[in-house]
């Protein structure tokens, strides 16, 4: 007698035929016993079923029954061209390793279980009371709010998408998981029957979906932290994170438009950008332009016309990240050579495509003095 399979959480009304045909879809049945009481004769909800291998020589193994239920139903393009299925027996390394196989079930899954959490949720919002709230407006209540409050506390930007994002998320992989209490071969016994040979329910035991699902929540939090936050933002959190110091200078006029940093280690409120601008020179022992817009020109070129008037000799820089800033260098050149500006003064911007190379060139920076600005 062949290795048996042990199958639990039966239906009381199961019968060894009936269980015989079901199991058929997976190969060939050479037994089945259910366990009976022995008073009542009726089923206790377990059986052992004896099967083929699914080449079909030999009782089907343990370890082959866990691989079957661990493959995927997919859809691959074959070396012809042409788009097959891994039906069948004896189908399943028909996509291994190719990198145009499709995972059709974790697909169809998570599909169905989004549009689930949108009927749910829509039928929640569509009756809700405040006179007589139901048990399940409740519960959904109970989930916006939790969601809402850890969006708040890690999000601390304007954005109307952010925490809808969260809670769809939330209930999204909740959903995925609690497909595991559905018994493993209920689902895929049903498709069995209509000739679909693999079915696996979990979507997020496949790790394209969770990679997937993992890579996009990076790229939107690089996104809104960028957007929100902005590069100074970002340089900010990464400074205080090595244990750095930051100043932040702020006019009011810009309080209410911009979200000051919440952590910095010291925010100084100014009257107008004429102070700020004065206070950021005091603060300061260098300039550093990264790659912007007309705020940035107009900072970096007001900082070197202070150095040429010789109000400050400290250093001016421009981080040339993938050569953003070539066009400016190139008409500084041309200035020099129409005459409008000093070869010397022209040398007192620094640039580098890396911030380690601009930090070395300001350690060794000289301001030069000149009683001319121009020839």
């Amino acid at each position: 007698m062949g290795r048996k399979l042990y199958v639990g959480n039966l239906p009381y009304t199961a019968t060894e035929q009936g269980l015989a045909d079901k199991f058929a879809a997976f190969g060939t049945v050479l037994s089945v016993k259910l366990i009976t009481d022995r008073d009542t004769g009726r089923t206790k909800g377990l059986g052992f079923i004896e099967m083929a291998s699914e080449g079909g020589h030999g009782p089907q193994t343990s370890g082959e029954y866990i691989q079957h239920h661990l493959q995927n139903l997919q859809v691959c393009k074959a070396e012809s061209g042409d788009w097959v299925w891994n039906l069948g027996h004896n189908a399943a390394d028909i996509c291994t390793g190719n990198p145009m196989a499709i995972n059709v079930d974790s697909m169809f899954w998570s599909v169905l279980l989004g549009l689930v959490f949108i009927t749910l949720f829509w039928r929640a919002a569509k009756q809700t009371s405040n006179a007589k709230p139901g048990k399940f407006q409740a519960l959904v209540e109970i989930i916006v709010e939790f969601v809402d409050g850890s969006v708040k506390d890690t999000f601390h930007g304007k954005s109307r998408l952010i925490a809808p994002l969260g809670l769809t998320i939330f209930v999204w992989v909740f959903l995925m998981n609690l497909m595991d209490l559905i018994p493993v071969d209920w689902i895929p016994l049903a498709a069995g029957a209509v000739g679909i040979t693999y079915m696996k329910v979990v979507p997020s035991t496949d790790v394209n979906v969770t990679f997937g699902m993992s890579i996009a929540v990076f790229c939107l939090i690089i996104f809104y932290t960028i957007k929100n936050k902005g590069i100074m933002g970002v340089i900010a959190n990464s400074m205080l994170r090595q244990g750095g110091k930051v100043y932040g200078v702020m006019p009011t006029a810009l309080c209410d438009k911009e979200i000051a940093h919440p952590k910095l280690t010291e925010l100084h409120i100014v009257s107008s950008m004429h102070e700020r601008k004065t206070m950021m020179a005091e603060l300061s022992d260098g300039f550093i332009a990264m790659p912007g817009g007309f705020g940035t020109l107009e900072e970096i070129i007001e900082i070197l016309t202070w150095g040429q008037l010789q109000f400050h000799d400290k250093p001016c820089g421009l981080l040339n990240v993938d050569g953003y800033f070539d066009h400016l260098i190139r008409y500084l050149d041309h200035a020099v050579g129409e005459g409008f500006l000093c070869a010397e003064n022209r040398q007192m911007l620094l640039c580098d495509n890396t911030p380690a190379g601009l930090v070395q060139q300001f350690g060794k920076y000289i301001a030069p003095r000149l009683d001319k600005w121009t020839e």
